[in-house]
C-alpha cells in the first residue's frame, strides 16, 4: 500500500493525521490503529507528511 492509499483508507476509519513541527501527529479512535498499521504508517512517515 502506497502512502496515497493508507491515507485515504485510514480516514475512512476515522483517523486524522497532520504534520505538526515535522512530525507526524495521529488522532484514532481507539482499537483502529494496530501494531501493523503503524509499522506501515512509519515506513511511509516520509510520504505521509509530504501530503498533509
Amino acid at each position: 500500500m502506497n502512502a496515497t492509499e493508507l491515507l485515504a483508507s485510514l480516514s475512512e476509519r476515522g483517523v486524522q493525521i497532520w504534520v505538526d513541527n515535522d512530525k507526524l501527529s495521529i488522532r484514532s479512535p481507539k482499537g483502529v490503529i494496530t501494531p501493523e498499521l503503524q509499522a506501515e504508517l512509519t515506513a511511509l512517515e516520509h510520504g505521509i507528511a509530504n501530503r498533509t
